[in-house]
């Protein structure tokens, strides 16, 4: 361990001499520093619970969080928005329009009429692959809300 934070503040103090050259921008200088402590928190911590010392590795998960937990809160929040702007699920009067129902449809019906156009929209078949997706988002659909009613 001693000798992996040797190497790290020595690549480290490389980087600041080049960067004092002018060799370096100073957001790459500021990348590399947060990866490298990150590095170092997660192999101190592995290091401190695997040798017995889950106490200091508490108090370095703490640190840890404290040190970082606003740039993955971040991330999440980043992921959070890519979900939100993520076409929402057909509702059950669009599943009726792509399979041609009306609203007193019977799962029979839900089921011959997907057959019918899956037959003819099938990919292996010359069909499109966006079509046969919201045939089954259709399908699954209706099945689901027409068992949800009987139950």
């Amino acid at each position: 361990m001693p000798y992996l934070l040797l190497l790290a503040l020595a690549a480290l103090l490389f980087l600041l001499l080049l960067q004092a050259l002018g060799k370096v921008e100073s957001k790459f200088l500021s990348l590399v520093v947060r990866w490298t402590a990150f590095m170092i928190f997660v192999i101190g911590i592995g290091v401190l619970f695997f040798t017995g010392r889950i106490a200091f590795a508490a108090g370095g998960l703490v640190l840890f969080a404290l040190f970082f937990g606003p740039q993955i809160f971040k991330a999440f929040k980043k992921v959070l928005r890519i979900r939100e702007a993520l076409p929402p699920k057909m509702d059950d009067k669009e599943a009726r329009e792509v399979l041609g129902l009306d609203e007193k449809a019977t799962e029979q019906d839900v089921q011959e009429a997907f057959r019918r156009l899956i037959a003819k929209n099938h990919p292996d078949h010359g069909g499109s692959t966006y079509m046969a997706s919201k045939l089954n988002e259709a399908r699954d659909v209706l099945l689901k809300k027409g068992g949800e009613k009987s139950s």
